[in-house]
């Protein structure tokens, strides 16, 4: 399960609820006594931004396209009189604000950033020579921009602390935009954020923003430390359940599932508690539908597949609502889909292929369709490529092997054009390297070991390479597991039985030193039992019966405490059922197979078996026999 990340997207985007009334009310949070061609530059910027053109993606309003063509046939008209009529510049001023604040009505998140922003950029316009910085930044000279907004800050090095941070932070707001476009990497803006922080550390939004670049970036100890910081500095409720969601995501990262759920529920209880007092509110319902999310992704990943289904089909009924309530908003169509695919997980876990997979190709389908409406989105592209890996997952499990490749290679095609637009980002390296895995793995499958190995070699090398680079991640540590138990099994296929149990023991050693870090992760658990198993299979080719012996016993007794912890759990089911099979056969004792089977027939009539797991009945009964 990957978690959903705390990005700098996100974070420009996050919502004030408490915010709300104002930030749709008025055009920013301090009057500004500001000449005509200075509003019309703080107009133009914001029209211009980012978040704006984000919010007009996800309203996808008819209306709205239309304003926005009037404003940019104003702009034409204004441009050709040498930008010198005034009636012009107050028609396209007028109607710029206008669509600003149609689209902060529409947009809780939205209502909050772009008025923020919107102040930071009349700070900036309020002197002649910040008014002059904004200019360069609509013309396009963004860096030009801020070496001018570093030189007024050079100039004022002597006044109090706290106006330096001002003066820092105006910079960093149009770092960040700069960054969000692809101009500016992301440690030039960490820099530029712990500068501020450092020069005034009471500031909510400068913390959050800090948290979710660090997370962005891996540093992920710097991440919960900027994130615990925003808890502390929350001005009101609303920024205090924003804030606990960030340092949730910060601790899923880390592996500390425990804690990060404790952060989640928090966050969950105060948005129901402002929701209650605000039922109207459509911001708040989806940050209920989203931490639903985040609370079922860490039960799914604890193993307690039961309740992590009834928080996810909650957070499906508040999307569906949603979307209803908005049938041309992009937003509300992706945030039903991320809660479809999370649903479908459930039910794969569960064993319900069929139900799976409507799931995951009602998903699917969703995020096409925003492609074709977005297709310059990277995160929409990004979506795609993880629901057609879900898709595929199913097609795999159900025997389609065929199937699952198409899917698989569809996906990573996607993730590889997705690195070379943002090569610095570790998400989407992350990504790449599940997806040669999973191809790889298929190849495998298929009989074509020489045609897996590459992909299994590229994956490694990702894999590694991430994990240098983040020692206390724990996912991408337990990455290059997997990626060294594949690599085992093409070395298996190739007859290198000494490689291959090399790669499986290395596999094994580091999932047994992370899972004594998270010993409450029943991934990483489950990942000792299948390197054991690994190991022990080969330990068996190479006629070490004895060793063998020793491998399939741990892997069993791991596998039984999950089962005891997670008695419905469909696939933990499968893997002791396995373990008893194997040690049967290695064995010759027939009570291994009596136990299996009598395990069998239990979670047979209980209905929590898999279809696909009744042959083992017949198997474990022959072994139960001889």
């Amino acid at each position: 399960m990957k978690p959903i990340r705390w990005t700098v997207a996100a974070l420009f985007l996050s919502i004030n609820t408490s915010f709300f009334g104002q930030a749709t009310g008025e055009l920013g949070r301090r009057a500004r006594d500001l000449s005509a061609e200075a509003r019309a530059s703080v107009n133009q910027a914001v029209f211009a931004a980012s978040a704006t053109m984000a919010a007009a993606e996800r309203a996808s309003d008819v209306h709205l396209l239309a304003q926005r063509r009037e404003i940019l046939s104003l702009q034409e008209r204004l441009s050709k009189a040498g930008g010198q009529n005034a009636q012009l510049m107050a028609e396209l001023a007028s109607s710029q604000e206008r669509y600003v604040q149609e689209l902060a009505a529409r947009d809780l998140e939205y209502a909050q950033n772009i008025a923020a922003f919107r102040d930071q950029l009349q700070d900036i316009a309020s002197t002649p020579e910040g008014e002059a910085a904004l200019q360069q930044f609509n013309a396009g000279d963004q860096q030009g921009a801020l070496n001018t907004l570093d030189r007024l800050r050079a100039l004022r090095r002597q006044a109090r602390r706290l106006e330096d941070a001002a003066d820092a932070r105006h910079a960093a707001t149009l770092a960040l935009e700069s960054h969000r476009t692809g101009k500016l990497d992301t440690k030039a803006v960490i820099d530029r954020y712990k500068e501020i922080v450092g020069l005034d550390p009471g500031v909510y939004d400068d913390w959050k923003t800090l948290g979710g670049l660090y997370l962005d970036s891996g540093q992920l100890a710097d991440a919960e430390s900027a994130a615990e910081s925003a808890v502390a500095t929350a001005r009101d409720d609303s920024e205090r359940a924003i804030a606990l969601n960030g340092l949730g995501d910060v601790l899923e990262a880390q592996g500390d599932l425990p804690k990060a759920q404790a952060k989640f529920e928090q966050s969950l209880k105060i948005d129901r508690q402002l929701a209650a007092k605000d039922s109207t509110s459509q911001g708040l319902q989806r940050e209920i539908s989203v931490t639903l999310n985040k609370i079922g992704g860490i039960l799914y990943g604890q193993g307690d597949v039961t309740d992590a289904r009834k928080r996810y089909e909650e957070s499906v009924k508040v999307a569906r609502n949603l979307a209803d309530a908005q049938p041309i908003s992009g937003l509300a169509a992706r945030d039903l889909s991320v809660s479809l695919l999370r649903l479908g997980d459930v039910l794969h876990a569960q064993g319900d292929l069929a139900g799976a997979y409507k799931q995951y190709q009602d998903g699917l389908d969703a995020r096409e369709a925003l492609v074709k409406a977005y297709p310059d989105s990277v995160e929409l592209q990004n979506d795609v490529a993880a629901a057609l890996e879900r898709t595929g997952d199913v097609r795999y499990d159900g025997g389609d092997l065929a199937g699952a490749l198409d899917r698989y290679q569809k996906s990573l095609e996607i993730r590889k054009r997705l690195v070379l637009v943002d090569p610095g980002s570790e998400i989407y390296q992350s990504n790449v390297a599940v997806s040669l895995d999973r191809v790889g793995g298929i190849l495998l499958e298929q009989g074509d070991f020489h045609s897996a190995l590459p992909y299994f070699t590229e994956g490694l090398e990702v894999s590694k390479r991430l994990a240098a680079a983040n020692l206390d991640a724990m996912e991408q540590q337990r990455e290059v597991s997997v990626a060294l138990n594949h690599l085992g099994d093409v070395q298996v296929k190739d007859g290198n039985l000494a490689g291959a149990r090399t790669s499986y023991e290395e596999s094994l050693r580091i999932v047994r030193q992370l899972a004594s870090a998270h010993p409450d992760s029943t991934d990483l658990q489950r990942d000792i039992s299948v390197s054991a198993n690994r190991v022990g299979d080969v330990q068996q080719s190479q006629g070490d019966t004895a060793g063998a012996r020793m491998s399939y016993e741990e892997s069993l007794r791991v596998r039984k405490r999950l089962v005891e912890a997670h008695p419905t759990s469909v696939r933990l089911i499968h893997d002791l059922l396995n373990s008893y099979a194997k040690l049967s056969m290695l064995t010759g004792d027939k009570s291994y197979a009596q136990q299996g089977l009598d395990l069998a027939l239990a979670k047979q009539s209980s209905g929590v078996l898999a279809d696909n797991d009744r042959e083992l009945i017949d198997g474990l009964r022959e072994l139960a026999n001889r």
